[in-house]
């Protein structure tokens, strides 16, 4: 139906736009058909037009970066905690990165919970990079401190 009014679109964005219409795909016939309520919507059509499908939830606000870097630290403190691997010096080989980089990495693993989730959940200071978390900041082992030194309330 879009090909013959003139409209090209993947299967890609076509399932997407699908998916935030809640309607759902169904091959009938070696076609795919959408199946639910079928209302009126416009399409974008110009060159650099968008289509925006408005979601329930607001997006989340968290770093990825920041996120991996938390991710990768419980990961790596896991493997020298139970053996898997001997030393950082091992990590850093697999990974091919130096032992710094491991170094400046774990305290990361000893991070309060509450600080993680916000981090995870996008509740943190904006201020708050990977950068700065790794590289310029000494963190403390006790969790309220911690969460005094980054800006969380207590």
């Amino acid at each position: 139906m879009l090909a013959r009014e003139g409209i090209e679109m993947n299967r890609k964005k076509l399932r997407r736009l699908y998916a935030g219409e809640k309607l759902q795909v169904r091959k009938r016939g070696g076609r795919e058909r959408a199946l639910g309520t079928r209302s009126p919507m416009t399409i974008p059509q110009g060159k650099n037009q968008r289509l925006i499908i408005a979601s329930d939830t607001t997006p989340s606000k968290a770093d990825p970066a920041l996120v991996k870097s938390i991710a990768k630290a419980h990961r790596w403190w896991c493997e020298l905690s139970s053996g898997a691997m001997p030393t950082v010096a091992s990590i850093a080989r697999r990974e091919g990165v130096s032992d710094g980089h491991i170094g400046h990495h774990l305290p990361l693993a000893f991070l309060a919970p509450d600080i993680v989730q916000g981090i995870v959940t996008g509740n943190h200071p904006p201020d708050l990079t990977a950068e700065i978390l790794i590289k310029r900041i000494d963190l403390p082992l006790d969790w309220a401190a911690q969460k005094t030194l980054l800006g969380f309330s207590l």
